[in-house]
């Protein structure tokens, strides 16, 4: 079995960490008086940032078609919608 991660000693308590692509995950095990404790914990920045650049990505990419095939309609109230009213559509469903 391979091993990954790091294993520390730190007040006591053992601590083990990995980095890897989806972030960070740290495991604690630490005694007080007559207890023991297991905390996990993960750090999924990087997951969240990719899945909010992915939504706006699309949603630029979307308003960009619609803005390109407004125009060539020569529809002035599609191009507005397109510039704003998509892009704010985006934004409120990331937020949801």
């Amino acid at each position: 079995m391979e091993r990954s991660g790091s294993l520390t000693e730190l007040d006591g308590a053992l601590e083990w960490k990995e980095a890897g692509e989806c972030g960070q995950r740290v495991v604690t095990i630490a005694t007080h008086r007559d207890r023991t404790s297991l905390t996990g914990l993960a750090d999924l920045t990087a997951v969240a940032n990719n899945a909010f650049l992915s939504a706006g990505l699309i949603g630029t990419a979307t308003s960009f078609i619609a803005f390109t095939e407004m125009a060539k309609a020569g529809n002035e109230c599609g191009m507005i919608l397109c510039v704003a009213a998509i892009p704010a559509l985006f934004l409120l469903l990331r937020k949801g």
